[in-house]
């Protein structure tokens, strides 16, 4: 909308058919689109999570003795909240803002009674999880409480 006026404006008041009217009117279009733009830009927002569900630990939950190599199932003895960071960028040549969330938590799962010595593969969402994205570490049962690498 300013655009339109501005542009209606600064050919009015320079004229029709000189080289100011043409400068001006050009300039007052390029400064009626950045108060469109200030005033009804367009926001985009991507990746926010409406509601979060996070899986809730079972306490007393009993875990198989492993001998072997198996696939076996995680349970969630401990976790932390999800946290949210949000960032903000434009979009290219001066599209929409775009404000993208990602999200992260720290838990504990417990995947066998006794001593395990690794954990060769992990699956999320039926894909199988890069291990070297995130600090991972088995801690084993004859030494509780030994920090993850």
């Amino acid at each position: 909308m300013a655009t339109i006026v501005l542009t209606t404006a600064a050919g009015w008041l320079l004229g029709q058919g000189t080289v100011a009217a043409a400068i001006g009117t050009a300039a007052a279009s390029l400064g009626g689109y950045l108060i469109d733009q200030a005033l009804f830009g367009e926001r985009v927002e991507t990746g926010r999570m409406s509601s979060m569900r996070p899986t809730v630990a079972e306490e007393g939950a009993g875990l198989p003795r492993l001998y072997g190599t198996a696939r076996l199932p995680g349970t969630l003895i401990w976790a932390t909240r999800f946290e949210e960071v949000k960032s903000d960028r434009r979009g290219s040549k001066g599209g929409p803002k775009v404000t993208e969330y990602s999200y992260f938590a720290n838990f504990a799962i417990a995947v066998a009674s006794g001593d395990i010595s690794l954990i060769r593969r992990m699956w999320a969402d039926g894909k199988e999880f890069n291990q070297t994205n995130a600090r991972c570490g088995c801690t084993r049962a004859a030494r509780p409480n030994r920090p993850i690498p």
